[in-house]
Order: structure tokens, then sequence, then C-alpha cells
């Protein structure tokens, strides 16, 4: 309201001035030829009287502030609607749709890419403003309640409509790593305000207030649980197989019988398998759900979180104290705590559904080694007498026809087959000059052909007696080492030691061994279960800190307790108030939502309405120098609005202005001639 018991009397004096200047002017532009319409007052002559001189204002504004480095107001598109009497009219009235798709034709200048119509979207928005003769005023913008549009006075046709302010176009750079996007939509927004001379009243509508923002902190559950149940598998990969800790258990009991049972060697077969079944179709309907409880929604999934703002405060939108904030570090870290325990919870169902299922998986064992140890032979030596024929040397001669030269005519000398000619022997038949160098000078060789004697060595057979000994191996028959082992039952029987089945054949050097000791073969399966399934290092403790480590952490950090975290850094970035009263140079105004980003660097008022100051009777206009009711800043006003609020239309300021040049011309011309008379000639 505007204060009613101490009117503001300065501009009261001020305006009574004003009033019987502008009556001054009014006089000296009529005598001047000029038509001024919309005085804000007349001489006691020829206008009402004083004590009933009326002056009326009022603008319905849905969008105001400044964002994106502009100022909201000076925007053409966005202009108010906006309504003034002078009391000397009738009711003023004006409305004005705000044209949603106008928003989008606002460009942003300089480094800040998009549009203003980027940043807030808006559905069918009206803005409505009237001003009567009698000082009152009214004005309305923005949204409609569920059971129809808000009309103020005589005209019931103001739209509603919604809004949505994607805030992460704000806050720019300083938004937080952690948040990807962040966008405010509210269902209905409207503010009304209407004055009756002094007295100023305002109420405003704000319906399903919902914040929705983006974050990779709680994003991708799938893949983040999926990499987390990657560790059971190979946990239990160092469990199973042919060369798993089950299989090198059972191969130490096996050489403990005999070192030739080696099931890790090359003719052993060796299966180990713990068949736990599908683990990703297990907590699938964990990953799935849609969670949300008491004002929070959210995907785990796509990381969208949704805040309901007034089911977070548990209050009524439309009644709060003026001046309320939505976004307190109360409200925002109750909510993603919630998120964060909900994310913790599906780690601590995924590790309990993964733990049961281990206990009741089925473990098969089974070995099988298969040897023939060969046995050395018998071997006996066999000594006989016997007659061997063996060939010795004998000299013997014997007739042979050999080559004999006729050197000059004489035949050479033979000695024992073989030719000599000069003392030398004559091997082969060396014709012509060949015997030219044992010869010497010239001779005639011819060759004649003689049967001789010769001396030669030969083989000849003869028979002898020997005691000859042989060796004689007899074989002996490969000797079988056996060994056949099946092991069945839950890991919970193989711990527990009950229930299992188990059967062993053990055969060495081919006699049956039944001394395998099948419990000490059970327990040493089931230790090596429990301490790599359920210890301090095994596979449950390597799947909860993957879940801590790929999951619970991060939405931990992300939301609530890291340097970056949404929780810390939102309520500092953003502000989100509504129920604003303000009174400013005499102006009431009643602004449903005010969103403050990065300390008020970037403000967007939306859906605002304002009155006043009205003058009721001479001397006294609306308005107020007291605090108003609650804090915050104020509602800039253009030029033109603080103009109408003298009382005054513009063009009557052009008229009283114009009125005052002519009359002080007149004033300096007459004192001219008084001072300077003229000769008139007759």
């Amino acid at each position: 309201m505007f204060n009613t018991a101490h009117p503001r009397t300065t501009t009261a004096r001020a305006y009574v001035k004003g009033r019987r200047i502008a009556a001054a002017a009014t006089v000296l532009a009529v005598t001047g030829a000029l038509t001024l319409t919309g005085a804000a007052a007349a001489n006691a002559d020829d206008g009402p009287a004083a004590d009933s001189t009326t002056v009326s204002w009022a603008q319905g504004r849905f969008l105001s502030g400044q964002a994106l480095g502009i100022n909201l107001d000076d925007i053409a598109q966005l202009a108010a609607a906006t309504a003034s009497n002078n009391g000397h009219q009738g009711t003023q009235t004006s409305k004005d749709p705000l044209d949603a798709t106008a928003l989008k034709t606002v460009h942003v200048a300089g480094n800040v890419p998009g549009s203003v119509g980027d940043v807030v979207q808006v559905g069918a928005v009206g803005q409505y403003a009237t001003a009567a003769s009698n000082g009152t005023s009214a004005a309305s913008s923005g949204a409609v309640n569920k059971d129809g549009a808000i009309g103020l006075g005589q005209d019931q046709s103001a739209p509603g409509g919604n809004a949505t302010v994607d805030l992460s176009g704000l806050l720019g750079t300083q938004l937080t790593s952690n948040l990807v996007d962040l966008d405010l939509a509210i269902q209905a927004v409207a503010a009304q305000a209407q004055a009756d001379g002094q007295t100023a009243s305002g109420s405003y509508t704000l319906a399903d207030a919902k914040l929705t923002l983006s974050t990779p902190a709680i994003s991708k559950l799938t893949e983040k649980v999926n990499t987390a149940l990657d560790s059971v598998q190979n946990g239990l990969g160092l469990l199973d197989g042919s060369d798993g800790t089950l299989a090198v258990d059972l191969n130490h009991i096996l050489q403990g019988i005999s070192p030739t049972l080696n099931l890790l060697g090359s003719h052993a077969n060796v299966t180990a398998t713990i068949d736990v079944g599908d683990l990703h179709k297990l907590v699938q309907d964990l990953l799935t759900a849609q969670y949300g409880e008491s004002g929070v929604t959210f995907n785990l999934e796509t990381g969208i979180v949704t805040l309901d703002l007034a089911k977070l405060l548990d209050v009524n939108l439309n009644n709060l104290p003026a001046g309320t904030e939505l976004l307190s570090s109360g409200v925002v870290g109750a909510a993603l705590d919630h998120v964060t325990q909900k994310v913790s919870g599906i780690a601590d169902q995924v590790i309990d559904r993964v733990k049961a299922a281990l206990h009741d998986a089925k473990v098969d064992v089974h070995a099988n080694v298969d040897l023939d140890v060969a046995q050395a032979p018998l071997v006996k030596q066999v000594c006989q007498l016997v007659n061997k024929v063996v060939q010795v040397p004998k000299q013997v001669v014997q007739q042979v026809q050999i080559l004999v030269p006729v050197v000059d005519g004489v035949i050479a000398q033979v000695v024992n087959g073989v030719p000599v000619v000069n003392g030398v022997p004559i091997v082969g038949n060396v014709i012509g000059s060949g015997l030219g160098g044992i010869l010497g000078g010239k001779h005639t060789v011819t060759w004649i052909t003689q049967t001789v004697n010769k001396t030669v060595t030969t083989l000849v057979n003869q028979t002898v007696t020997q005691n000859v000994c042989n060796s004689v191996s007899t074989a002996l028959p490969s000797l079988k080492t056996s060994a056949d082992i099946d092991i069945a039952g839950t890991v919970d029987d193989l711990i527990k030691g009950t229930d299992v089945s188990a059967t062993a054949k053990v055969k060495l050097l081919g006699v049956v061994n039944t001394s395998l000791n099948l419990d000490a073969a059970v327990g040493s399966l089931g230790g090596s279960l429990s301490d790599g399934l359920f210890g301090d290092s095994g596979t449950i403790s390597k799947l909860t800190a993957a879940l801590d480590t790929g999951l619970v952490d991060p939405a931990v950090n992300g939301l609530l307790d890291g340097s970056n975290a949404i929780g810390v850094a939102l309520p500092d970035l953003l502000s989100l108030k509504v129920n604003n009263k303000e009174i400013n140079d005499g102006t009431f105004t009643e602004t449903a939502l005010r969103v403050s980003a990065l300390g008020g660097a970037a403000v967007i008022n939306l859906a605002a309405a304002s009155v006043g100051p009205n003058v009721t009777k001479t001397g006294e206009v609306g308005g107020s120098t007291t605090t108003p009711p609650t804090g915050g800043g104020t509602l800039p006003g253009s030029v033109l609005s603080r103009l109408a609020m003298t009382g005054a239309g513009i063009a009557t300021i052009i008229a009283i202005m114009l009125a005052l040049l002519a009359a002080g011309a007149y004033l300096v011309r007459e004192n001219y001639r008084r001072h300077h008379p003229i000769s008139i000639d007759e």
C-alpha cells in the first residue's frame, strides 16, 4: 500500500506549483494560437475545481531487466502496456499482448551468440493497463489461473501463458562443469496491481515452478554399473577355467598322491565353471527405473534432474511472503542429497543382488588325467659257434698281354710284366714323343703286343670257426596311471562343505587307489571360493570399489561435496524470488518472479504490474517515502514512465514547454518596448 497517513508534502507542493505553471502556460499557448490537449490541470476560471483534480497511471510489463549484456527495457518488441489519465479523460486502457515470436528477432550483439528468444521462451502472454479519471488505476501481465485469464477493470480479455528461462544462457561460462544444462519452467505466471488514490496493492500467480538440470555426475547409469560388473567377471575368471584357482587347488591334492597326476600338464583335461547367470539382466530393473520422491525426479541414464520447487518447499507458491527466495542452499542441498542417497542405494542393491547370485552360483569341477607308464624290457645275451667264410689276400703269377715299345727297331726289355726303357718302367701306352724325355734325341718308336708273366695280389675265400653273441629284449606291457574327479554344488555348498556331489577314481601304475580325500578337496575349493568371492580383496570387494569409484563418488562430488558441486555453486549463482513488492519514486510495482544470476549481473523480471503515483485531490499524490514491504532491487522505469507519473501526458509537457517559451518571448518584447519607445508617423 501507499502511505496514506503521511503524504509526500514536498511532492504535493511541487505538483501544485506545477499545476499553476501549467495553467498559465495553457493561457499563453491559447494566446499564441496553439492547441494543446490533455493538460494536467486548468486554472480556476475555465477548468475543473482544484480540489477535484485527478491523475492516474498504470503499466503492465511481462519481461524486463537485463540479460546477455542488453537492457530488456529498451527493446521495442518488449514494450509494456501503459495507460495514463490526466483527470480530464475517460478511462484509458492499453492491451498489448507480447508476441512470443518477436523474442527471436531480438539478437544479442557482441561475443554472446543467439537472441533473447534463446534465453526466454513464453507462451501466450498478455500485458494490460487501465487508468481512470477518479484516481484509480490497475495493471496486470502474464499468466492465467487454472480457471481462466486474469482480467482487470472493465476488460477481461488479458491472456495467460507460461514461460521457460534457459538459465545456462544467463550463467554462461560461470556454469559449473558438473552442470551441462539448466532450465526454469513456469506453467503460469502473472502479476496484478491496483491503486485507489494513495492506496495500492498487488498480487501474483505462480504455478508449477520446476527447475530442470542436466549433469554428467549421475548420467549413464547402465554403462557405469556394467563397467563395475566387469570386475565380477574378471574375478570369476581368476577362479574358474583350466588354470584357475579351483584347478590349482585340486592339482595340489592329486600331486600329493603322485607327482605324475599333474592336472596342469599336457595329458590332463580340466574344466572348472562358476555359473552365476546374467548379472546385467539381474540388475536391469534397477537401471531403467525413473526415480523420484517429494519434489525431485531424476533419470540416471540421461542425468536429468527436475526439482518441483513447490513440493520441495511444501508451500503454496501463490501464498508466499513478499520477496521469498525459492532457491536456498537448504532446498537445493536436500533435493540433491536425496539423489545421491538414491544412487548410493542403487549401488547397494546391485551389490546385494550380485552377492546373492554368487552364493547360489553353481560350481562344476571336472578333472581327468590318463598316463601309460612304460616298463623296462627284459634283456638277455645269447652266444653260439658259427662257421664264417672270409677273404684273405694272396700273390699269384698270371700271364697278361701288354704293349711293349720298339725303339729304333729294338724291343724294350720286360721286367715282371712291365716294359723298361733306359731303366725307366713304362706304365701305360705312352706313344711317340712321350718317350722323348727318356730316350733323348730323335728316335723311332713303335709298339707291339706281348704275353708275359706278371705277379698279382688276389682275394681268396677261407672258412673259419667263430663264437657269435647276441642281446635279446623281451617287451613288458605299460602300467596305467589315471585320475577322474567330478565335484558339483553351489558356492554356498562348497563353502559350508555340505550337499556337495563329489566322485573320484584314481589308479597308480595299474593299481586302483581310493585314498583321495574328497573332503579335503571340497574344503580346499570352498576356502578358495570364500576368499576369492567374499574376502577382503575378493570379487564383491572389487565390485563395491568399482561402484564407489564409477557411480557413487561422482554423484556425491558432482552434486554435494566437490569444489564445483551443484548444491554448493547453484545457490550462489542463481536467485529465484517471488512476490516482489517495491515502491520507487512513488510507483508501486508487483513482480511475480525475479530471476537473478551471477550476483545480479543478469536479472530477468517475469510478470510485473506497476501503478501510481495517483492524485486524488489537490496537493496529495500517491506514493511513499517509507521502506518497501520487503527488500529487493527496484524495477527500472523509462523516462516516459516517470513523466507520466507526474500527472501530465507527454503532449501536455510539450505544450507547457512551448507555452513557457512563447510567454518568455512576449515578456522580453514588452520590456524592450517600454524602454525603447517607437515613433509612429501620422
